[in-house]
């Protein structure tokens, strides 16, 4: 919008007629300098928004492959210990707010 005005109030028709009402030839260029920092403070913005995303999905894809290497080792602790509950209670992980662990149910056939 600013680039617009600078634009129309640089016509001589219209230059004129401001001079003639007080402006000076430095306020009309500030029109279009002003222009210039506005798009470039919204283009880093928009860079920095960029630049975020970036960084979230690298970390969201990171964790994601942690998880599933946790996953990977409890699904095969669950076939090695399929057997044996008590062995399994051993290995499984806290929840790291307690270290209560948690009990996998044990049946009349494993006593």
């Amino acid at each position: 919008m600013l680039r617009s005005t600078f634009t129309q109030v640089s016509q001589p028709e219209y230059k004129t007629a401001l001079f003639d009402k007080g402006m000076k030839e430095a306020e009309i260029a500030l029109l279009d300098s002003l222009a210039g920092e506005i798009i470039a403070q919204n283009d880093i913005q928009q860079n920095a928004k960029k630049a975020r995303l970036l960084a979230t999905n690298l970390r969201i894809a990171s964790f994601n492959a942690v998880w599933e290497k946790m996953t990977l080792v409890c699904r095969c602790a669950k076939l090695v210990f399929q057997d044996n509950a008590a062995r399994y209670n051993l290995f499984l992980l806290s929840d790291g707010k307690s270290q209560a662990r948690k009990k996998v149910p044990v049946t009349a056939s494993e006593n």
